[in-house]
């Protein structure tokens, strides 16, 4: 299951989680690896698959470059089965592979280890986005919602203010919002 994807130095290198049946008939779900494939452009060939070594058990969604110089990861730490919470890595701008590695917030500043990466937001960041210097836009789903909102923050790790919905599904049954996402690319003249 494919995530966020960027072009890089005539490269589309695209986040791939590692996705696992444990046994025949199961339901597909999340492994505990992740991934860079890099394709040619404008070919699209499929140059190789790579695993990152320092990530464990969460699945990062979305990529934001940043005006410091560094591209966020963004993954969710499950809380129960309804509710996550967002964690954010980050690594320089232009170096996205499987041998760069990655710094994870904590509660003491950045660390190799993601293993005390530090929550951000009492949701999961499906989509962020730098909208113009200092000015940030989440876009997030609560599960089981017909609702898509977002948050503002002047940095890529927040704070993250002024939840707004911007968009609704009609009250209907067996129907919700599932992974809405904005990205750089669909900008038009300030309309995403």
């Amino acid at each position: 299951w494919p995530r966020d994807m960027i072009v890089e130095n005539d490269s589309l290198k695209v986040l791939l989680p590692d996705v696992v049946q444990p046994n025949e008939g199961d339901p597909l779900m999340y492994g505990n690896r992740e991934a860079v494939a890099v394709f040619s452009l404008p070919g699209l060939t499929l140059h190789s698959i790579e695993w990152m070594p320092w990530i464990g058990t969460l699945q990062y969604n979305t990529l934001c470059k940043a005006d410091d110089g560094y591209t966020y990861a963004y993954a969710a730490r499950e809380i129960n089965q309804y509710e996550s919470h967002a964690v954010v890595a980050r690594f320089p701008t232009g170096q996205f592979s499987a041998t760069t590695p990655w710094q994870f917030l904590t509660d003491t500043g950045w660390s190799y280890d993601y293993q005390n990466s530090k929550e951000i937001a009492d949701v999961n960041l499906y989509s962020v986005v730098r909208m113009g210097p200092n000015h940030y836009v989440a876009l997030f789903m609560t599960p089981l919602s017909n609702k898509i909102e977002v948050e503002y923050a002047q940095s890529p790790i927040g704070p993250w203010i002024n939840r707004s919905i911007v968009g609704q599904i009609e009250e209907q049954a067996d129907i919700m919002s599932y992974f809405a996402l904005i990205h750089e690319e669909t900008e038009n003249n300030g309309t995403y």
